[in-house]
């Protein structure tokens, strides 16, 4: 059923190389592990939606309906790692068509929790310089 199986990727030149649940970086910023912390044979079994965090998968759904439909949809969420902790991600959610047909979707992850914590050290930073 739909959000059952997702890819967790980025940086793929060609996706169509990528299997469920494989963590894809560059040379340049390799990861040492999945962005979720589980193997992909977990991953397969467990489906993407209980690994999103709960206040995220209204907004999450929607935008892979989205992509359901044949449209492509962006947007941010936050994964649920195993260990317990959060990991904000930027999502890109793409449909696969085959003959003007989507017959599924695939969602590609940019994991952005440092980025949005500097951003956030940044504007606090900024609003104390104007008190």
């Amino acid at each position: 059923g739909v959000g059952e199986v997702g890819y967790l990727i980025t940086g793929v030149k060609d996706v169509r190389q990528s299997k469920v649940g494989d963590t894809v970086t560059t040379a340049r910023k390799g990861a040492t592990e999945a962005l979720t912390g589980y193997p992909a044979d977990d991953l397969g079994a467990l489906g993407l939606w209980p690994l999103m965090a709960p206040e995220d998968r209204d907004a999450v759904r929607a935008r892979f309906d989205e992509a359901a439909a044949g449209t492509p949809a962006h947007g941010e969420a936050t994964l649920l790692h195993r260990d317990g902790h959060r990991v904000r991600v930027r999502l890109t959610w793409v449909p696969t068509r085959v003959e003007g047909r989507t017959i599924g979707v695939y969602a590609v992850a940019e994991d952005v929790t440092e980025r949005r914590r500097a951003e956030a050290e940044r504007e606090a930073l900024l609003l104390r310089e104007r008190v």
